[in-house]
């Protein structure tokens, strides 16, 4: 029985889902943007998303002081917002991962087993 060419193992697949959750991970990690090393704001704390490169960043704020600006009438979130160059080069990365990760394993299988390459 010969096997189709977009079927992987299931080996393959549970690699491949531990790998996605490592990116996701990363991608979703909040850190301090480079140019705020150290830098606090008087009500937050700037906090970057992203990986390899920062594809958001927003303040993060104290949740006490926020309650008292909104009671206030005068909460205005400060966000600094998306970096869409930054964005599609991490959508690429994490493809490119899940791509060579999937053709590595697969190859690695199919040598072992005798079977066609893909």
């Amino acid at each position: 029985m010969s096997r189709r060419f977009l079927q992987i193992h299931l080996s393959t697949l549970i690699v491949l889902s531990l790998v996605s959750g490592a990116l996701l991970w990363a991608n979703m990690r909040g850190h301090e943007p480079d140019g705020f090393k150290g830098f606090y704001m008087a009500f937050g704390v700037p906090a970057g998303y992203g990986w390899p490169m920062m594809a958001r960043e927003e303040t993060v704020f104290d949740i006490f002081e926020m309650r008292r600006q909104v009671k206030a009438g005068v909460f205005e979130p400060y966000q600094l917002g998306w970096h869409w160059p930054a964005l599609a080069c991490n959508v690429a990365v994490a493809l490119g991962t899940l791509i060579a990760t999937a053709l590595l394993l697969e190859w690695r299988i199919r040598r072992r087993k005798g079977g066609p390459a893909p």
